[in-house]
This record gives C-alpha cells, structure tokens and sequence, in this order.
C-alpha cells in the first residue's frame, strides 16, 4: 500500500489546543475530533518521524502593504497573508510538485528562520537563502484516509 506523508509544523502545545476534522474512511462522516488521539492512533499503525527543511528558498523583500497569497498547485488558497511591513520578506519555495508556493515572514522572524544570502540577487530580484532546519515531526497517512483539514482555535 502506497502511503502520502502529511507533514505538520506543529508544536505539541498546539496540536493539544488544535481539533482535527478528519476524513469519512476513518470515521464514517466528517467529525470533530481530538488532534493528539487522532495522532496517535496514526503513528502506531502507520509510523512518524522527524523531518527538517534543508533545500534553499528565494526570498526577496516584501512591498510595504504587499498581501502574499499562498496557493498550492491542484489545492488553490492556502493562506493570504496580513499587509507587508518594512523589513518583511517574501520566501518562495523550490517545489515545483507544490506550485513553487510563496509566504510572508515577518522582518522579525526571518533571520530565525533563514541563513544567507547564499546566493543573488538575481535580475528578478530574488536572492538564495538556506533554512535554519528546524525540526518538525510528520506522520505517514495511508491514501485511504482521503483528506482532512485543521481548524484553529
């Protein structure tokens, strides 16, 4: 059975505060449910591991005012960010399989974030940074399961 790797950048305060609505294959109807027992169950009949962002970003200075909508190839709207302010950056991500999908960082969390630049500017702008690493755990979802989203307290 081939299995799709949802990966979440959660913290586990946060998946504790967190209420996933998961999909029909496992509960028969879409369904509030604990996130942390959701997890669970996942990672013992289907394993989790630690994974760590490593492949370089383009980033370039975000417009004063600028609003970043992230999309996601075959997915649509991800998030729209707030207004851009002076010293935000705008980070592009190198993964065609996802659309290349661009976010907002705040001035203040970019350096925390990313190392550089590495590389650039290049004619268009963007310059090379590489990600700080910071880990994040991942559980393995077998195809089956469908779909699921989060919502946020």
């Amino acid at each position: 059975m081939r299995h799709a790797l949802k990966c979440f950048r959660l913290s586990m305060l946060a998946v504790a505060v967190l209420t996933a609505v998961l999909p029909a294959a496992r509960l028969g109807a879409q369904e509030m449910v604990d996130a942390v027992s959701y997890f669970r169950d996942v990672e013992a009949e289907h394993g989790a591991g630690l994974a760590r962002k490593t492949r370089p970003v383009d980033a370039r200075p975000a417009e004063p005012g600028e609003v970043i909508v992230t999309m996601i190839k075959g997915e649509g709207k991800e998030t729209e960010s707030p207004p851009a302010s002076p010293g935000d950056m705008v980070v592009r991500n190198r993964c065609p399989e996802t659309g290349n999908e661009e976010i907002l960082v705040t001035a203040a969390k970019f350096p925390q974030c990313y190392e550089g630049p590495i590389a650039g500017p290049a004619s268009d702008g963007w310059s090379t940074y590489r990600p700080l690493g910071v880990e994040m755990r991942f559980i393995v979802v077998a195809d089956d399961e469908g779909t699921f989203s989060f919502i946020a307290p």
